[in-house]
């Protein structure tokens, strides 16, 4: 299996407070493990395509909207969606 940064992983949970990074609405449920708004961490390029496991690469976001870009036809609309919306939130913007 490849590396997956715990570190990496609980600052991507931090930026996005419990709010999917995506849509901007609260994990769907609250977590048994943390208390807070469940969301997934999505790595934009895979790290088999030689994606990064770095905050520029990763977003918070909700369990449908994850499914959604690996099986629905948006997918990829999503994930270059999102590379805009991760590149503004670590520039500060």
């Amino acid at each position: 299996t490849l590396d997956r940064s715990e570190a990496v992983k609980k600052y991507i949970l931090a930026r996005a407070n419990g709010i999917c990074e995506y849509s901007g609405e609260a994990g769907p449920f609250i977590s048994k493990d943390t208390g807070t708004p469940f969301l997934e961490v999505h790595h934009i390029k895979r790290l088999s395509d030689n994606g990064l496991d770095h905050p520029v690469n990763c977003a918070a976001i909700s369990p449908n909207v994850h499914r959604e870009i690996h099986s629905g036809v948006n997918g990829e609309l999503i994930n270059q969606r999102l590379i805009e919306i991760i590149r503004d939130k670590e520039n500060g913007i």
